[in-house]
């Protein structure tokens, strides 16, 4: 048989002379049943996929349809619309074994969201609030850690949108609720802003964050998921979301700048409401591609899925951990304790969740871990200043005009320069060092990367020194040109120092629990720069720089001291480096072996509540033993007492942590009142 090509249903069957075909009368009638059969299911499939009730089925052969290639012969035409329709064919690719509604969804989740509305783009309004609102350089700090505290808490993202339910679906609520926390912050910036209270002004922004940081999390579950049955096409899934994300994110930078010199701060902040709304229209439209859970019944549960938390406890108990020390110290920074206080308590925030990851992950994941939250952690972040450096107001007649407080010696650049065409350069630069990267470091030690690229640092970071002394100027330089020179050293060489902890943790997380492994690693690692923010804004305050930002002049006769602690500090990790870094190649795979403390004395513990025999194994180095799996009736009960003493006594460490630091604070500094700004 010979089968036209039309769109199903409708099939054109052209029978041949069947008279000297090998193929038995009976047999061909059977391949014709079988066909129609086919085409009539995929083309109820395809009808049924338009109206969100289950996935068309994914092609499972290539097709000349995903490539093109230019003719033998090709016009100058050919050759003009060549780039068009290359994409269109890869695009097609995508839609094809990715569904064609998910391949959308990434666009208004990822590109959108994200891109336009991740930390660059309408994001950058938030540091322009809080300097018109005349907020001082260490609470400035202060209050932005707060609102980035919201891509600390990814872990708790994904164990909620794992483990609730809402009418069979896990998912789906979670971006719809998120949207509109998102609106409702933007919203609230737009039409109340100016009247606003820092303190309110921050917890708008941290619900901006949210919905992009927790939408970006169930994105790339989503895409991990369909990854796992199109392996082969994996690379092109995620260049499509990350190229589109970069795309936008300049786009954002290319609006903001303008924006901000054309309508200002918060007229910008209402620009962003159509882009951070826009996924609830393809979200209802089922174009997320989640398919709802039923139970034996067939009905829909709705309820929280005890099971998986069972099955994950560890990685739960380690979600709570960082969740409780997020809250405790986002709560301090929102009741504007002083700065030094609130670095005592950030510091018994770390104390408590390094702790908490050590004894409930497996040393091959909680030394990494530790080595990336300290990274940032250690990095004091003593730039709460660097806004004002740059924008504040030459005259009082200008300071009048923009809100900036008076500083005759400094650059001040334009929103336009200092956003826009700083934020290209900075783009182009990171692209090129990752570029940089793949050609030169690819092939050495997680730990020699990170040592020799951490040293580089240093020296590029002391450039600013140059800038805050304006010793530049002496050899003529001007202040836009320094900038951008500056700007594209230190972008190029912060790439080669991120791209090692980028691949590390994408090889730190193992088969079955990548997502929950991923969220947890990127969450102690965004909480290490929260704490930098907190300890960066008491060295503010140390220095005599922590009321920038507040006065009708600001002096930044300091500013040299506040860089020269930032560059230096980062070298105290290189002493713990050997213990935490595998000394393994960054093109090689790691070996994830080993269990937790926790599970190795509950297995103890377990060997010495049963009368059987325990096989003790040599694994690895971090491993030094494995008890072989058995059940016996009290195992359970030792577990569910282990966790729950561990649980409990973490909780209490916490809060004796968190008052002794405040008390201890109160008394040294002498303040009398907690709540006192400065």
């Amino acid at each position: 048989f010979r089968f036209a090509h039309v769109n199903p249903p409708f099939v054109h069957i052209h029978k041949m002379d069947t008279s000297s075909s090998k193929t038995p009368p009976s047999l061909q009638d059977d391949l014709i049943k079988e066909l129609l059969s086919d085409q009539n299911l995929t083309a109820r499939s395809t009808r049924a996929s338009r109206r969100g009730r289950y996935a068309k089925p994914a092609p499972l052969e290539d097709r000349p349809s995903w490539h093109y290639k230019l003719p033998a012969k090709p016009t100058l035409w050919d050759r003009t619309l060549f780039p068009v329709r290359k994409f269109n064919a890869w695009f097609t690719l995508l839609k094809d074994n990715f569904e064609a509604e998910f391949v959308y969804m990434i666009f208004f989740g990822e590109h959108l969201l994200k891109g336009m509305c991740g930390n660059g783009g309408f994001m950058l309004v938030e540091g322009i609030m809080y300097m018109q609102l005349q907020v001082g350089a260490a609470t400035k700090s202060s209050l932005q850690a707060v609102s980035a505290s919201a891509w600390s808490l990814k872990p708790l993202y994904g164990l909620l949108s794992d483990a609730v339910l809402l009418r069979g679906y896990r998912r789906t609520p979670w971006i719809l609720f998120t949207a509109a926390l998102g609106v409702t912050g933007y919203f609230s910036i737009f039409k109340f802003g100016k009247a606003m209270a820092p303190a309110v002004l921050c917890m708008c922004f941290f619900a901006a964050k949210m919905q992009v940081a927790w939408t970006d999390l169930i994105m790339e579950a989503m895409w991990s998921e369909k990854i796992r049955e199109r392996p082969k096409y994996a690379s092109d899934i995620v260049s499509y979301a990350w190229t589109g994300i970069g795309i936008f994110s300049t786009a954002g930078v290319l609006i903001a700048g303008p924006g901000l010199d054309i309508l200002g701060p918060y007229r910008l902040a209402g620009l962003a409401i159509p882009f951070v709304g826009a996924i609830i229209v393809p979200t209802l439209l089922g174009w997320l591609t989640e398919k709802p859970e039923e139970d034996n019944d067939g009905k829909r549960p709705s309820g929280v899925d005890w099971t998986l938390l069972t099955k994950n406890r560890n990685f739960f108990f380690c979600t709570a951990i960082l969740t409780g020390v997020v809250l405790v110290s986002s709560g301090c920074a929102i009741a504007r304790i002083t700065p030094f206080n609130q670095a005592m308590v950030a510091i018994g925030c770390s104390a408590v969740a390094v702790t908490g990851a050590t004894l409930l992950l497996p040393p091959a994941i909680s030394k990494p871990l530790i080595y990336m939250f300290l990274a940032h952690a250690i990095s004091l972040n003593t730039y709460g200043f660097i806004d004002n450096f740059y924008l504040d107001a030459a005259t009082p007649a200008e300071s009048a005009v923009t809100g900036y407080p008076v500083c005759v010696d400094c650059p001040h650049f334009s929103n336009t320069f200092y956003f826009t065409v700083v934020g290209v350069t900075d783009a182009i630069f990171m692209t090129l060092g990752a570029q940089l990267f793949n050609a030169t470091l690819s092939t050495w030690t997680y730990r020699r990367a990170l040592a020799v690229t951490q040293v580089v640092m240093v020296g590029v970071s002391l450039i600013d020194i140059i800038q805050f002394q304006h010793l530049h100027r002496h050899i003529g330089i001007p202040d836009t040109v320094f900038m951008l020179g500056k700007t594209a050293i230190q972008n190029t060489c912060s790439m080669l120092n991120f791209m090692p902890t980028t691949i590390l943790i994408s090889r730190l997380c193992p088969k079955g629990v990548e997502s929950t492994v991923f969220a947890l690693l990127a969450g102690f690692s965004n909480y290490g720069g929260v704490i930098s923010n907190y300890l960066g804004a008491a060295v503010l305050s140390y220095i005599g720089m922590g009321n920038i930002g507040k006065g009708a002049v600001d002096d930044f006769s300091n500013a040299w001291k506040a860089c020269l602690i930032n560059a230096l500090c980062p070298l105290v990790i290189l002493l713990v480096m050997p213990a935490l870094i595998p000394d393994a190649k960054i093109s090689e795979s790691l070996e994830l072996e080993g269990i937790s403390p926790i599970e190795q004395i509950e297995q103890e513990l377990d060997c010495l509540s049963s009368a059987r025999d325990c096989d003790i194994i040599e694994k690895s180095p971090f491993q030094h033993y494995q008890v072989q799996p058995f059940e016996t009736p009290t195992g359970g009960v030792v577990s569910v007492a282990l966790i729950l003493t561990t649980s409990i006594t973490v909780t209490l460490v916490t809060s004796l942590v968190t008052a002794f630091a405040v008390l201890f604070g109160l008394c040294f500094s002498g303040s009398l009142s907690p709540l006192s700004l400065d």
